[in-house]
């Protein structure tokens, strides 16, 4: 079963925070290119995840780092030290800004 429509997914991504998104191939393809990926990479990175998740209704954002991470350490494997960094500072920054959430008063 294919849950594609005119190239727009229907995977939703649960972020750590609990908000749900869709899935969005753009920012894919931007944190893999951020981490030091070339444009072309940074593409077959993402249909290869895309294509892993399309039958899926949900992922968590942890799930689809890791599929990120898998997929680019087989094609540029100082983008993805780099990619993985990057994230793991920005799960300790959100992690360090959670406790004084206005969302909690």
């Amino acid at each position: 079963m294919d849950f594609t429509c005119w190239g727009i997914y229907l995977v939703k991504v649960r972020k750590r925070n609990g908000k749900v998104e869709e899935f969005d191939e753009g920012k894919i393809v931007a944190g893999v290119k951020n981490a030091g990926a070339t444009l072309n990479e940074a593409d077959r990175v993402t249909k290869e995840v895309a294509s892993k998740i399309v039958n899926r209704i949900e992922i968590t954002a942890d799930e689809l780092t890791s599929i990120i991470v898998k997929s680019l350490t087989k094609i540029n494997k100082v983008a993805s030290e780099k990619f993985v960094k990057y994230r793991e500072k920005k799960i300790q920054d959100d992690r360090a800004t959670d406790w004084w959430s206005i969302d909690d008063y």
